[in-house]
């Protein structure tokens, strides 16, 4: 995964752990970025599996969605 290091990005997403943080709005670090992993399969499966265990962890679905269908339900009543 490839994100840019702003808010929200950079507080779910760890640089170098799960993927790489790059700068917004600056295409040549992104392309070296992009360039990097497409030639590092080691890099890119174990972002992969670190990222996938992450998301599992800390992002219940379960927990998720009735949160979300609570905030669809304050927005009806504005």
């Amino acid at each position: 995964m490839i994100l840019s290091d702003i808010n929200g990005c950079n507080e779910i997403v760890e640089d170098k752990k799960y993927g790489l943080l790059v700068p917004a709005a600056d295409p040549e670090i992104l392309f070296k970025a992009m360039k990097s992993l497409s030639n590092n399969a080691i890099f890119r499966k174990e972002y992969r599996v670190k990222l996938d265990d992450y998301i599992h962890s800390n992002f219940v679905q379960e927990e998720v969605w009735p949160a979300i269908d609570l905030e669809y339900e304050k927005q009806t009543y504005l």
